[in-house]
Parts: C-alpha cells; structure tokens; sequence
C-alpha cells in the first residue's frame, strides 16, 4: 500500500475533496470547530485589508461552506479597530448565540491581548454585546516574576496560549502574560467580569516555586476546574495541573493544596485534558521534550490512575506531540491528535488509545498511530473535535509551499 493509500484509507471519502475541506480561500487558519445542528462552526483567521481578521464561519456536514451564514458564509473583522485580529475558541449558548474567544495584537507593545466577540446564531455580530459587539478584556497587572528575559531552556513566549470553556452560561478564560504566569477570569455571557469569583473575578496560576506557569488546557467538571500546562522552575519546564473550585479557591484535596506538579521529568507538557469515565478521572496529553507523544492520567485527587499505562509515542524525525485529547466514551477510545516537528515539512498525526491507555494496534500504520500528510510543506493540527459517531474532525493550518498559508479540515476515520 502506498502512502497516499495509506492516508486515503484514514480519512471519510464523503467530506471535503478525499477528506479534507478548504471551505474559503481567505482562510489563512481554522482554530476549532463546534457542532452546530447539523453543521458545524468553526473560527480561525482570515485576510482583512492588508492584514488579518478573526473568521467566523459555518460548514455543512460534507465541509462545504454555507453561504447563508453571515456574508456569504463567512464574517471576517477585529477584535479592536485598527488591530490584526485572531480567533481562537468559540462557544454557542442555549439560546444559539455564538461567543468567539481571541486575541488581538498591539503593535505598540509587540504583544497580542485577549478578547471576545458575540453573534447571532446567523452569523451577524450582537452590537448589544460590550462595544459594537466586541470586549476587550481587561488584563489585571500581572503577578510578580523573576523571569526578565527569554529563556531558550523552556517555552516562554511573548505570544501567550489562550483557553477558554463554557459551563452553565458561565464563561471561563486564560491567558498567559508574557515570561511570567497565566491567569483565569470568569466573565458571564454578556461579558462581563464575574467579580464574585475568587472576590475579584480572576483567579493568577502560579504554581509553587515557579518562575513562569503556562496554561494551555482547561476543563470543568463536577463544578471543579482543571488546568493543565507546565511550571518553569529556573533550570526546567515540569508538567503541572491546578485544580479549583468553583469559588476560584485551590481545592486542597488535589495533588498539594490544588497543584500538582508530576515527577514526569523535566521538559514533559500537558497540552490538553479531557474526562475519562464517570468516575471523574482524567486523561492528558502532551509532549515529552517535543520528542515523543504522551498519554496519561489521573484520579480526580491528582494521583496517577492505577491501571493505566502512560503511553509514549515515537514520531520518530525531528520529533512530535500531542496537542489535543478526546474520549470516546461508547467506543472505549481516546484520540489524541498532533503534529510532528521539521523545520521544512511537517505533518498531522493521529494516535488511537484503549481505555487504559494501550495503543490500539489496528488503528494506523503505526500500531496505534498514523502521520497525515496533506502536501510538502508544513500541516499543523491545530484543535480536534470528536463527532457522535466516533470520527474525528480536525482543524489546522497548512503552510503550502506554492499556495501559502491555508486553513484546513479533515475528518479522520478514527470509528473503524
């Protein structure tokens, strides 16, 4: 079998062209994606004058884009005016109305800033929500650090990771402050700070004895919060989960007083982490050193799972991670989805997982994994999202070398 045949036979032939959707030539990224009925919403960035907007558009069940959703299927503007603009998450509220989550970039202070912006369920932007539509979300001064600098040792950045999820029409959001910690704020659906939560609506993420603390992954569940990323020390980056209440207060009963710190080993991140069973449990994933995939999970009080196998999978090349986790709770499955490292060609990768972290060795080429190559240049999973019928939709951005930069789906056929 070939390698074209190879990747033929992992993804849904009845979506998109072979598998993979290309819904708008604009699309310079799609972030992530939600179900919507029977279509799907996705956001991500797109072109906007001489430079780049926040994307919101909607795709029906074959990838193609649904023209009579905003302007001809699809709604491009900024966060703030005058500002690139990136969308990032989106969440759709018991009433239909969408809530976009983003960043925007300050030219002044070469960094970029969260914000959101709410639609109706057709696409057009609620000028009752914040200004015209838009938030602009108010930072808090951030926590105290000894990082001054760059570090080339762990992964500091001036362009921070930002999460966000939806509970009980309550919306949470993290962001991370440029070589320093992150923070959580809690807004409600009409973006407005929840200042009953932690007394002054943000709770800072600073895990014990860290320089820096990056948050990538966030999930709430049985009214806890868990966030899941990595604790600069000084000399490492260790992977770390912080647990809160609902309250924004540490839950003590988790890892030490709400944080846990793995003794993984240095370099090891967290990226994403989703429920395991309904026992509460909870699978991660990640990267070992940008090395190898990780697997693995713990109790709702942060101890290791007994039973289950930490799995680490060889990209083999220049390296790999996982950067997104789902459960398939009716198939017993977890799907972990990344993407592999090289600076001239990089690709998707898909990783199958028994309940108990075993890799499935008749998913794949790979026994348990297999690399989706989409051209010859450089693919990048950006966000998954598991259908109710076990296929796996993947969002990304595909660097081709003769087209440019260009947001993608594809559905994966990770049921069979």
């Amino acid at each position: 079998m070939t390698n074209s045949e190879r990747i033929s036979a992992l993804l849904d032939p009845n979506y998109g062209d072979r598998g993979v959707a290309h819904p708008d030539d604009s699309l310079f990224q799609i972030s992530a994606s939600i179900q919507f009925g029977s279509d799907r919403l996705c956001i991500g960035q797109a072109k906007l004058g001489s430079g780049w907007g926040y994307a919101l558009l909607r795709v029906d069940n074959s990838g193609k884009l649904d023209e009579q959703f905003g302007t001809k299927g699809i709604t491009v503007g900024s966060f703030k005016e005058g500002t690139n603009s990136t969308g990032q998450n989106l969440h759709v509220l018991a009433d239909g109305r969408i809530i976009v989550m983003g960043s925007y970039y300050n030219e002044s202070t070469a960094a970029y800033y969260p914000a959101m912006a709410r639609f109706n369920a057709s696409g057009n932007l609620d000028k009752s929500f914040g200004h015209e539509g838009h938030v602009v979300i108010e930072l808090p001064p951030p926590p105290s650090s000894g990082q001054k600098q760059q570090s080339a040792k762990h992964e500091s950045t001036n362009n921070p990771r930002q999460s966000s999820a939806l509970a009980s029409n309550e919306l949470y959001v993290t962001y991370r402050y440029p070589f320093s910690h992150s923070v959580l704020l809690k807004f409600n659906i009409d973006g407005e700070p929840d200042e009953e939560f932690n007394n002054v609506g943000y709770k800072y993420l600073t895990a014990p004895s860290a320089l820096e603390t990056g948050i990538s992954g966030i999930l709430i569940n049985d009214k806890k919060i868990y966030l899941s990323g990595s604790a600069y020390t000084g000399e490492t980056s260790n992977p770390c989960i912080i647990c809160l209440k609902s309250t924004g207060a540490e839950d003590p009963q988790f890892g030490k007083n709400g944080y846990l710190i793995t003794d993984l080993g240095a370099n090891v991140r967290l990226a994403s982490l989703a429920v395991l069973d309904d026992q509460g449990n909870i699978v991660c994933a990640g990267d070992d050193s940008l090395a190898k995939g990780l697997i693995i999970a713990f109790t709702p009080l942060g101890s290791n799972l007994p039973g289950f196998v930490i799995s680490k999978t060889e990209f083999g090349g220049s390296g790999g991670q996982w950067t997104e986790v789902q459960v398939d709770t009716s198939r017993k499955h977890i799907i972990a989805v990344g993407t592999t490292l090289g600076g001239d060609e990089a690709d998707v990768v898909v990783g199958r997982y028994g309940i108990n972290g075993t890799p499935d060795k008749a998913f794949g080429e790979n026994e348990g994994w297999a690399r989706i190559a989409l051209g010859d240049s450089i693919d990048l999973a950006l966000t998954a999202s598991l259908e109710s019928d076990g296929k796996t939709l993947i969002a990304g951005s595909d660097f081709e070398s003769s087209n440019g930069r260009i947001g993608f789906m594809l559905r994966c056929l990770t049921d069979q």
